[in-house]
């Protein structure tokens, strides 16, 4: 049998020698992943393929984040000063994950404070097993419970032969509130034998950021997400005067953190309606390992009292909690900070919001209305104008609009989690898809191809 002759390449064109190298690593990424059991190793163009994440739930966070999803694997730093909804952001992040996907999470309360009827407020009091509490004595006891939780996770997913998990087919979130809300052991000790705390000691920083650095990996290759949140300490450097963000804990979170979110009071913080009460607050983006950062969007935060159904089924008067994320996304175009020319100009012609004015409102003289627009692109007209919230809504249920908005600000379309399918099966499809130069499908678009169990190992089993 004659030999199948090699083509031949002309190494001084470039173009050829791009070609067939770009083959060859893809060649020696794929027995990589075989040999070492990871199907992380890969190329750098399928490595979105790894960005697998939860729905965010508007706009105005896709344009925050430059992502449309929360993203597994991953550890995200919130923070803020007291009284900017830091406890009840996370509860919030895991109405998300519960309604979108499935998924329940886990709080690490380490500052003795959380509400037992904030986060039900939130995720919703139909639904009580949602979120599990465990309160922490110090920082050894909510980074031993953290890895435990963990630990426990994976065996529950992966099972045995006499008794089959789960498998990866449901995403957790992990809440630690907050980082250094209790000082270690050792320094608890220390004020114990002493009688008084003595001279701060950089303690807590050295064992957060030991801790940190062993984190990422045992997330790797699982449906899990920790959000940590940390306290913002501001100060005004003396000679500048310029604003210095100083955080509690070290440095240790700002390496491994893929976000970080800063939640802060609007000029105007407080909102009176008629029906409800509520906080205005700003939250932006000032670490993002997945796109740029400094974004930010306005973000209202209402609460009432209403009668709802508890678990067992009795009416009670309960709490109601809203993070009005449908408002804050017309919010933020109607007041979007300066665009270039090109921006603007396409934007205009895929949306535009008109606010109804105070004179044409039948509330004009009712300040605790909701305020209105009209927008012809979403169908909303000058006879039937719509509150921020419906409008926003709306928004977010018209994908021709919403995909070229995606396309204007440049947000990056990653998988979103199906519940149900593995989250391995998951990584690899999109991986595949990626390398294959086919584009990202949309959610609730997203197939998932036949892939066979024995490739779906990774370091984490290995």
């Amino acid at each position: 049998m004659a030999k199948k002759k090699t083509k031949s390449v002309d190494w001084q064109d470039v173009s050829q020698a791009r070609e067939v190298t770009a083959g060859l690593l893809r060649e020696i990424m794929a027995d990589a992943r075989v040999q070492h059991k990871d199907d992380s190793i890969t190329t750098a163009g399928e490595l979105g393929g790894l960005v697998l994440g939860v729905p965010l739930p508007s706009f105005a966070l896709e344009y925050v984040l430059q992502n449309n999803v929360w993203p597994l694997e991953r550890v995200v730093q919130v923070v803020g000063i007291h009284g900017t909804c830091k406890s009840g952001f996370s509860a919030e992040v895991m109405r998300w994950f519960r309604q979108s996907c499935g998924g329940v999470g886990t709080v690490f309360e380490v500052e003795d404070k959380w509400s037992p009827d904030w986060a039900p407020s939130i995720i919703g009091w139909d639904d009580p097993h949602a979120l599990g509490f465990m309160p922490a004595k110090s920082v050894n006891d909510w980074q031993a419970k953290l890895l435990w939780t963990i630990d426990r996770l994976k065996r529950k997913m992966t099972g045995t032969k006499t008794d089959p998990g789960t498998g990866r087919r449901w995403p957790w979130l992990g809440i630690v509130d907050s980082v250094t809300g209790k000082a270690t052991e050792e320094t608890q000790a220390a004020i114990d034998s002493k009688g008084f705390a003595g001279r701060a000691r950089p303690e807590e920083a050295r064992m957060i950021t030991g801790f940190l650095r062993t984190l990422p990996e045992r997330l790797r290759g699982w449906p899990f997400s920790v959000l940590a949140i940390n306290h913002l300490k501001p100060d005004r450097d003396p000679v500048t005067g310029a604003i210095i963000r100083n955080k509690s804990g070290g440095r240790g979170l700002d390496f491994m953190e893929t976000w970080e979110l800063e939640l802060t009071h609007a000029p105007q913080k407080k909102i009176r309606e008629s029906h409800r009460d509520g906080l205005r607050l700003f939250l932006s983006c000032q670490k993002n390992s997945l796109g740029v950062t400094s974004r930010k969007t306005p973000i209202d935060v209402y609460w009432w009292e209403e009668e709802l159904p508890d678990a067992s089924g009795d009416v009670q008067w309960r709490q109601r909690t809203v993070w009005d994320w449908y408002g804050a996304s017309i919010q933020l175009l109607l007041k979007l900070p300066d665009l270039e020319p090109e921006k603007a100009g396409r934007l205009k012609e895929v949306l535009t919001i008109t606010p109804v004015s105070a004179v044409r409102r039948k509330s004009a003289d009712d300040p605790t209305q909701p305020r209105r627009v009209v927008c012809k692109a979403l169908g909303i007209t000058a006879d039937s104008p719509v509150s921020f919230e419906e409008a926003g809504k709306i928004l977010q249920e018209t994908p021709s609009v919403l995909t070229e908005l995606r396309r204007i600000f440049g947000i990056k379309v990653r998988a979103v989690f199906q519940p149900g399918v593995d989250y391995r099966r998951q990584r690899l499809a999109e991986k595949s898809r990626l390398a294959q130069g086919l584009k990202v499908a949309d959610e609730g678009d997203t197939t998932v191809e036949e892939i066979p169990d024995e490739e779906m190992t990774d370091a984490s089993e290995a």
